[in-house]
């Protein structure tokens, strides 16, 4: 009976996995709005662009320039979500 309790915690722990995500404070979440605001008229090109994709590509440039890289750890089981009982994230901080 041990050795099928320790063979289900094995599997179960064994289906997890980390990834690297981007996690902005409050501070690093303005200097991505200012980014953001001071380049937007720079990649208007006048075109038919959809300006909501370039806005978002500006967050996504001022995220990787500004905000931090931490690993996450994912569950693959039962719902492949982030496991938030192994890490937390502050009050004023922000998953990108």
């Amino acid at each position: 009976m041990k050795k099928i309790i320790i063979l289900a915690a094995l599997i179960l722990t064994g289906c997890a996995r980390q990834s690297l995500r981007t996690v902005c404070t409050c501070e690093q979440q303005e200097r991505v709005a200012e980014f953001v605001s001071d380049n937007i008229a720079a990649s208007n090109n006048m075109s038919d662009e959809e300006m909501e994709d370039v806005i978002s590509q500006l967050a996504k440039t001022g995220a990787t320039a500004f905000c931090d890289q931490r690993l996450f750890w994912y569950n693959s089981f039962p719902s492949d979500g982030i496991d938030w009982s192994r890490q937390k994230l502050d009050s004023c901080e922000a998953l990108q």
